[in-house]
């Protein structure tokens, strides 16, 4: 009776320890699927916020459909369009014209430290700076992509007579026939050649962005709009110099 008496404690004990088991393995899924439906809930209040402070689609949200997000993108492009439209082109007159080139004229007053410059040297002009030697008297010109870097040492009417400003025409409507100009003939060459620009005689289908140049030395050869620069007005003729 004692043997049953421990067998009947021992299966009791074991079965009230396994329910026990039962029942914590329970509240542990339970508590889990608290959690998730914690965390679902915070993700559809960040969504609800999201969406009250911007209504407006775009393609990281992933609230919207995919045709609103189209016709979105539709409407902004038809806006920019419409701009593009309205924008009227400068036009350009002979005396306009003229102005931007006397702009490159290089004057006292604008004589300055890391003034951009355009030096003649030889038959060509290289673009670099001003650097104050011994201001007002004495100046340096620093040209670009020298070796060496160093200097060239100019008294003021120096530089006044072989330097110009740097200054870009910018649009092609600001260039016509009989505008004196200096152009980079290629990327590989670091100094512009001087010339004129002259109307397309020979029937050239040129691009929108290109003007025909007769330069000084002789050659005549179409050139983009971003490898010109201004000379002055009635700037003489560079010519027999290398």
């Amino acid at each position: 009776s004692l043997g049953n008496h421990y067998d009947n404690h021992h299966y009791s004990s074991s079965h009230h320890h396994k329910k026990d088991k039962k029942r914590e393995k329970e509240k542990k899924k339970k508590r889990s699927k608290d959690k998730k439906r914690q965390k679902v809930r915070v993700r559809n209040e960040d969504d609800y916020v999201m969406e009250i402070m911007d209504r407006t689609p775009t393609p990281s949200s992933g609230m919207f459909g995919g045709k609103q997000q189209a016709s979105s993108s539709h409407n902004i492009k038809q806006e920019i369009k419409e701009e593009a439209v309205k924008e009227e082109p400068i036009e350009y007159d002979w005396a306009t014209i003229q102005e931007r080139m006397k702009s490159s004229e290089l004057t006292e007053t604008k004589l300055r430290d890391g003034q951009r410059i355009l030096t003649r040297i030889g038959g060509h002009f290289y673009p670099g700076r001003v650097t104050e030697i011994s201001p007002p008297d004495i100046y340096g010109i620093l040209v670009d992509r020298e070796r060496g870097n160093k200097p060239h040492i100019c008294s003021r009417e120096e530089v006044l007579a072989k330097a110009i400003l740097e200054v870009s025409p910018g649009r092609i409507e600001a260039l016509q026939p009989g505008a004196r100009v200096c152009a980079y003939w290629s990327s590989k060459y670091h100094y512009l050649h001087p010339g004129t620009v002259v109307e397309n005689t020979q029937g050239l289908n040129l691009p929108r962005d290109y003007v025909v140049i007769e330069l000084d030395d002789g050659d005549s050869r179409d050139f983009h709009i971003d490898s010109i620069r201004y000379l002055p007005p009635g700037y003489p003729l560079v010519v027999g110099e290398s």
